[in-house]
């Protein structure tokens, strides 16, 4: 798809592509791959999408690849069926009153990869990822400037979560009680690699909020600050 694409007079392919990745996912099959055009993706397509089916999204360079969801939704919500692959993509604004502001995944497998995810919020709890009882698998990618109320101010899991390579920055909680700056996990995780840097949370745990197993090796936590 491209920026300069037509959802409506469109084929989909190279040299006619749709405009937006909402249209592109409704008109594949199972196990597509959407490849995306450099530029920046916005409106009411390419956001609040409802997934139900297995698809991989790739971008051509992460950082001008853009899916911006203008602080009006998340991007995408998962259920138990649906299997989502991002690839070189930057994801911002996803904006909600609810848990997850870009992504909620209901029971799905979600994978990132060498992405970024900024300045998202989901207000009350589980900033820009709700992982609830799914697969959250992230490597080399970069979560900037997202937030919540209560708890994770990147990502609640309670379910299997794995990230490796991947950096955590100027992310933070804004409730009196808050913990989990970044991650708050009441289920299976693995850390590797990672920096954890610049963070906030209220009370407790600027970094990480762990409830249930964790494994975390050769990362690192600096400048992490609470108010106690």
């Amino acid at each position: 798809i491209s920026p300069n694409g037509d959802d409506d007079l469109g084929s989909g392919n190279q040299e006619n592509p749709y405009n937006s990745l909402g249209h592109a996912i409704n008109y594949t099959s199972n196990d597509a791959t959407i490849y995306l055009n450099e530029g920046k993706y916005t409106g009411e397509n390419n956001r609040n999408i409802s997934l139900n089916k297995s698809v991989t999204v790739i971008g051509k360079s992460k950082v001008n690849t853009i899916i911006d969801c203008e602080s009006s939704g998340r991007l995408f919500a998962m259920n138990s069926n649906s299997e989502l692959t991002l690839i070189n993509l930057t994801l911002k604004n996803g904006v909600l009153n609810e848990n997850g502001g870009l992504i909620y995944n209901e029971g799905g497998k979600v994978t990132i990869k060498n992405c970024i995810l900024s300045n998202s919020q989901g207000y009350s709890n589980r900033g820009a990822i709700y992982n609830k009882f799914g697969t959250l698998n992230i490597e080399n990618t970069l979560f900037i400037n997202t937030s919540a109320s209560q708890y994770g101010g990147v990502l609640y899991t309670n379910g299997q979560t794995n990230i490796r390579n991947s950096n955590f920055t100027q992310n933070f909680l804004t409730a009196r009680e808050s913990v989990g700056g970044c991650i708050a996990s009441n289920g299976n995780l693995n850390l590797e690699g990672c920096i954890f840097s610049n963070n906030f949370a209220v009370y407790s745990a600027a970094a990480l909020l762990n409830l249930g197993n964790a494994t975390i090796n050769n990362c690192r936590f600096e400048y992490l600050t609470t108010n106690y």
